[in-house]
């Protein structure tokens, strides 16, 4: 006699002694007849005698349906579109009725198929669907983890088939379209419109230890993106134009003729001494990469344009300026300026037109580091870009304010203070 369990029917016994039949996954246990020359009466079953038959049917447990074929997802991988979302591809596993996406910060939550909740979970998408985009539920500069899920359902209720899956993880960090720059701790002042691609949660003004922000002003407009204007909270800004005297290189050439030491002439490189130098149409900076030591005080004044062809470090105590008539333009290859720079013509933080780190040369051995003051009277280009997802996290030219270099200038470089009162004879 053949007994099914009402928990469990796809299970069944044959006789008083269940034969402990094991099924391939997918199919499952029943009831059925076998035509055999004899029955065993060992408690395998029971044996009837099917009339008009030469055999005898007999009772025993069987495996029916078709066993389980799906195959796991393969090939994950995903792509950040945008600041909130990303687009998810795979191959889908073969055999399968229907896939399942989740996806979470947490990994224990994605293992877990989401129990307690999830960012995301799409479920009964096409066996052949093998790509998503998410919704706008993303946030930059966090890792996902994601499972996609092979299912194998059967309409007759009797059969399942254990999923079959597979997990991959990302960081989220949508490669932007352009590159973008940032100040620490100084003023920013442009005659036309300041601008700047930002990306979410960044800032035109880094603070630096203490807190100490700056202002942007600005004839124009302000673009920033999708940052704001300074990370200490102020968010000081003036939309006004400069009505003070232009500090180019005539002026400072005027003032100074009046130091009395006089003005050396500069061959390129880094002079040895401290003073003055004046050096026309040398093209750009020569020798090895320049520092200049506590104590040491140099001002160049060059007639035409200037490329920087070297790093050049400025010791706290120490003082350089760099001086032109033309343009001044820094090599593709530094990495490093420190001191006051001043240009009648505009400022090149690269040589090429597009000097985008092709080579992946990353942060630390691409991004231009500019210390000091900087002052471009035609404007400044911006030109780094490193074409990469380093262009979420850092910019590919930070200026940093070095008040120091106020405080160390040549003599002559400040503007007297008079103080003009009328006194008792």
């Amino acid at each position: 006699m053949c007994r099914v369990k009402k928990s469990e029917p796809w299970r069944c016994t044959c006789g008083k002694k269940a034969e402990g039949l094991t099924c391939p996954e997918g199919t499952y246990e029943s009831c059925g007849w076998s035509c055999k020359k004899n029955c065993r009466n060992k408690g395998d079953g029971s044996c009837t005698k099917k009339n008009g038959t030469k055999g005898t049917l007999c009772h025993e447990c069987v495996c029916l349906g078709t066993e389980c074929v799906r195959t796991a997802p393969s090939n994950l991988e995903a792509v950040s579109l945008s600041a909130e979302q990303a687009q998810i591809t795979w191959t889908p596993g073969t055999g399968a009725t229907s896939q399942n996406l989740f996806l979470d910060e947490s990994a224990a939550a994605v293992e877990g198929l989401c129990n307690d909740g999830c960012r995301l979970i799409v479920q009964n998408m096409e066996p052949t669907v093998s790509s998503y985009i998410t919704e706008p539920v993303l946030e930059p500069g966090k890792t996902y983890y994601y499972k996609i899920m092979s299912l194998e359902i059967y309409e007759d209720n009797l059969r399942e088939c254990s999923p079959r899956s597979a997990s991959a993880s990302f960081e989220h960090w949508p490669l932007l379209d352009r590159p973008w720059w940032q100040a620490a701790a100084g003023n920013i002042h442009a005659e036309g419109t300041v601008s700047n691609h930002l990306p979410a949660a960044s800032y035109l003004i880094a603070s630096d230890l203490w807190g100490t922000g700056g202002m942007v002003s600005y004839g124009g407009a302000l673009d920033l993106g999708a940052g704001r204007i300074s990370e200490n909270g102020l968010n000081w800004r003036a939309n006004t134009s400069y009505r003070g005297l232009k500090t180019g290189y005539g002026y400072f050439r005027r003032i100074l003729q009046d130091d009395p030491e006089g003005i050396g002439v500069w061959n390129g490189e880094k002079p040895e001494e401290s003073g003055i130098y004046q050096g026309a149409n040398l093209g750009q900076t020569s020798g090895a990469d320049w520092k200049v030591a506590a104590g040491e005080k140099i001002v160049i004044l060059h007639e035409g344009d200037l490329v920087i062809n070297q790093n050049i470090e400025v010791d706290r105590g120490g003082f350089l300026a760099i001086i032109v008539s033309g343009d001044i333009t820094i090599a593709d290859g530094v990495t490093e300026v420190q001191g006051v720079y001043v240009a009648d013509g505009k400022l090149f933080t690269c040589h090429s037109l597009s000097c985008g780190d092709s080579g992946g040369l990353g942060v630390e051995n691409y991004q231009l580091k500019a210390e000091g003051i900087f002052t471009a009277w035609e404007g400044v280009e911006l030109r780094r870009d490193f074409n990469s997802a380093d262009n979420n996290l850092h910019p590919a030219e930070l200026f940093v304010y070095r008040p120091d270099l106020v405080v160390n200038a040549h003599k002559y470089l400040l503007r007297p203070y008079i103080d003009w009162q009328e006194v008792a004879p």
